[in-house]
């Protein structure tokens, strides 16, 4: 085997290891130790590759989103009848992803709504990927519904995205260690985005 063949795998088992680890107890609990213990990776193998934890805890959170953005584009259906027909079709095809992928659920729950503080930048750019789709998406969605005068598509996703943050700071703060009382702020977190956009596009009378 080549070396830059076994460099690459084992960067690869690395990583592994580092989503089962962020992904089963999240940013502030995990540790390198038990990526090494429970992967039988040596420390100087781990730290050749990577320097510390936060170096790998920003990997995790690029696999993630790159990895729910390209899910979404593969499988939200073309056309929906209406926007909150694909609002439903987004978040159902979120929560397939993440009931797919458990470990990355974890560290979405990290990255958006308990992100490490001095960490803020960097998970910040790394969510680009995802936050790309999501302006994409619900531009789209906006050719459902007929906008007043006064209002551009950009302006209302600007503001989606103010809104969205107040709701990330809602759930701030929360640390659970049931992975099923995490899957719950997860989906109610999810809940009340699209709640929000709904209530933005339609408002709230009858």
């Amino acid at each position: 085997m080549k070396r830059e063949e076994k460099s690459e795998n084992s960067k690869e088992r690395i990583i592994k290891a580092a989503l089962e680890e962020f992904g089963q107890n999240g940013y502030v609990a995990a540790s390198t130790n038990n990526m090494c213990k429970n992967h039988d990776i040596s420390k100087g193998l781990l730290f050749h590759h990577y320097k510390n934890k936060d170096e790998l805890f920003l990997v995790c959170v690029s696999k993630c989103f790159e990895a729910l953005a390209q899910y979404l584009k593969e499988n939200l259906p073309e056309n929906v009848e209406d926007a909150k027909e694909g609002l439903n079709k987004y978040f159902e095809a979120r929560f397939e992803f993440f009931k797919a992928n458990p470990f990355y659920e974890q560290i979405f729950y990290t990255a958006v709504i308990n992100t490490p503080s001095h960490l803020k930048d960097a998970v910040a750019e790394r969510r680009e990927a995802i936050n790309a789709f999501n302006r994409h998406y619900l531009t789209k969605l906006l050719d459902y519904v007929v906008l007043k005068e006064d209002y551009e598509k950009s302006s209302i996703i600007e503001l989606l995205s103010d809104m969205s943050h107040y709701i990330h700071m809602k759930y701030k703060g929360s640390c659970l260690e049931n992975p099923e009382e995490k899957h719950q702020i997860v989906m109610q977190h999810s809940k009340d985005i699209k709640d929000m956009i709904l209530i933005l596009f339609y408002g709230i009378v009858k």
